[in-house]
Parts: structure tokens; sequence; C-alpha cells
């Protein structure tokens, strides 16, 4: 009878061992993917901080005086985009005088 009982304790203690090591392997998934999901958003941060230095960069061309003209002749013609462009350039006052009333009649005729 003692002999039955210690083989159903050692029984046990396998068994039990056995869950913590599935747990163990479980937490271990669980923290892999987390792991992996926190790379990704490093890594679409990054990709952010670049896109936002490249379009920062776009803006400072603005301030040439011939790719602003080129815009306000585009512009004038209706195009969206170039009027939203240069509602930016008057907003952020890049290569001309910052002027807010300019910049926000060429965002209301690109919402238009």
């Amino acid at each position: 009878f003692s002999f039955h009982f210690i083989s159903k304790k050692k029984m046990m203690t396998n068994n039990n061992n056995k869950r913590g090591h599935e747990e163990e392997e479980e937490e271990n998934e669980k923290n892999k993917k987390q792991k992996f999901q926190n790379e990704d958003s490093l890594e679409q941060e990054k990709d952010k901080e670049l896109k936002t230095d490249e379009f920062n960069q776009r803006l400072l061309n603005l301030s040439d005086e011939k790719i602003r003209s080129m815009y306000h002749e585009v512009a004038e013609k209706g195009n969206f985009k170039a009027q939203f462009i240069l509602g930016l350039i008057y907003y952020q006052g890049l290569g001309v005088n910052q002027n807010f009333k300019e910049a926000m009649n060429w965002f209301l005729k690109s919402a238009n």
C-alpha cells in the first residue's frame, strides 16, 4: 500500500512538473510574441520618423522661389494638393513672411 502511495505521489509530482513545464513554455511563447510585437512597433516608429524627416526636408525645399512659384501657378488652376502645400508654405513661413490669413485662404481652397 505504501509503495502504491509513493508511486502515486511521484506520478502526481511528475504531472505537476509537466504542467509547470508546459506553462513555462506557454509563457516563453507569449514573451517571444510580445518581443516581436515590440520590435515591429519600434520598426514602425523608425519608419514614421524617416517619413517625417523626409516630409520636413521636402517642406524646407519649398522655400525655394522657383518651386514656390510653380506650386502657386498650379494652385491657381485649382489643384487642391498644390493649394494645400501653399497653405503650408504660408503657415510655416517657408521662404515667405509667415502669414496665417493667406495660409487659411489656401487651406480653405484646397478643402473645397
